[in-house]
């Protein structure tokens, strides 16, 4: 579990120089879930990956004005993602929907978009460890239109996007402004 707002937990070094990065916000395009950081030495601008699910063990810095994947794990199918989302980026509207079951005092996201139903699977999983061992937690599922019938009734919120599997590895600027703006009223 990371904490994302307003500011997220993350430690980062420019590639350039070294420096540690300062955090200055985090967005979730889709799968991927960013910390947003900026370099004080060189001015330079990232995305780092926060720390779940594979990034616990290869997390990519990307730097925003050239696109280029800082990868010292040379984890070339992971790389090869971050990179051609980033891309083929888009910033048009998705069928964006939230079914709410309680209020929201302690909201937990849990992020399930993904590219390959096996992903899915293992990032829904998850679910049942917060149901189990931090029942004070509201859990909201974000989650693609195919797999809404398969997220359990105990979750607090459900936020479902409008996207076939193989488009779940997409970035869409849009949506992460959607997801920030929800987040915004915690």
């Amino acid at each position: 579990m990371i904490k994302l707002h307003p500011i997220p937990e993350a430690e980062f070094h420019c590639p350039h120089d070294n420096q540690q990065l300062q955090v200055i916000g985090w967005y979730i395009p889709g799968m991927h879930n960013l910390a947003d950081l900026r370099c004080l030495e060189c001015g330079r601008e990232y995305y780092g990956d926060l720390h779940a699910g594979q990034v616990l063990y290869t997390p990519l810095l990307l730097e925003k004005d050239s696109g280029n994947v800082h990868d010292p794990f040379k984890v070339n199918w992971f790389t090869g993602w971050l990179k051609r989302s980033y891309a083929n980026r888009s910033d048009k509207s998705l069928g964006f929907s939230e079914e709410k079951f309680r209020p929201l005092q302690r909201p937990l996201l849990l992020n399930c978009l993904d590219t390959l139903l096996e992903h899915f699977l293992l990032k829904s999983l998850n679910a049942q460890y917060y149901i189990n061992h931090r029942p004070d937690l509201d859990l909201i599922g974000l989650i693609l239109k195919i797999f809404r019938r398969m997220v359990p009734d105990y979750v607090a919120d459900i936020w479902t996007v409008d996207l076939p599997l193989k488009r779940g590895i997409e970035w869409n600027d849009w949506l992460a402004i959607e997801i920030c703006e929800f987040c915004n009223g915690f």
